[in-house]
């Protein structure tokens, strides 16, 4: 049996959204500066950490909205690097 997906207008609803997390390690890979956007006043205005990224889609079954996850990454300070023919 296929899960149950939502469709609006026959088209399948996917959501997109980004998280910050503080790292305590510089060196690690993929750690860079990234801008706080909260208007708290004690919080620092720079942290160093992950911004990661994930795409869902949506569920609806028995009166309930759920979310499966498809994918999430790393979305910046990793470089990817392809090899030459």
């Amino acid at each position: 049996m296929c899960a149950p997906v939502y469709r609006v207008d026959d088209a399948v609803v996917l959501i997109g959204d980004g998280v910050k997390q503080a790292k305590e390690g510089r060196r690690m890979p993929g750690v860079q500066k990234l801008h706080q956007e909260s208007g708290n006043a004690s919080k620092p205005e720079y942290i160093y950490g992950h911004l990661f990224g994930a795409v869902v889609i949506v569920l609806f079954a028995k009166k309930t909205f759920m979310c499966m996850p498809l994918f999430m990454t790393i979305q910046a300070g990793v470089k990817k690097f392809f090899c030459r023919k």
